[in-house]
């Protein structure tokens, strides 16, 4: 399914980056939020502000600046109130426990792959089955 969006209802719509604005039109599939609203643009935040944190940066405005200063911003949702898509939604609990059922995976996925590769020499012990747990157990 295309993601479509709508811009026509965000403020000052012409005097802001159209890059960044792009950007978080994709995001709003990874945020699993289809609007930013004056009532959620925290939550949109959050979920973006803790998805960098893990991945990294989702623009960079300024190369010569360290990368934790390129993060988005409050104001960079603030300013794009209004903005509207067909992504899916998720409560806040439900993107929440997807999210750590997705990083423990990576996590699951990297020391199994450290394992394979003999990078963790001093941990001969561990094994896949000490990794054998469920992500959703602390729900």
């Amino acid at each position: 399914m295309p993601l479509n969006y709508d811009t026509t209802t965000i403020q000052n719509f012409d005097k802001l980056d159209p890059n960044l604005t792009n950007i978080l039109i994709s995001l709003t599939m990874s945020v699993h939020m289809g609007e930013i609203t004056k009532n959620n643009w925290k939550e949109f935040y959050r979920r973006i502000m803790v998805l960098e944190r893990l991945h990294g940066n989702f623009s960079v405005k300024d190369c010569d600046k360290p990368f934790y200063e390129n993060y988005i911003q409050p104001k960079d949702i603030q300013d794009r109130i209004g903005l509207k898509t067909n992504s899916g939604e998720l409560t806040q609990g439900q993107f929440d426990k997807t999210l750590r059922v997705a990083t423990t995976h990576m996590a699951r996925e990297n020391i199994e792959r450290m394992i394979s590769e003999d990078y963790m020499e001093d941990y001969d012990e561990l094994t896949l089955e000490d990794l054998d747990y469920e992500a959703d157990t602390y729900c």
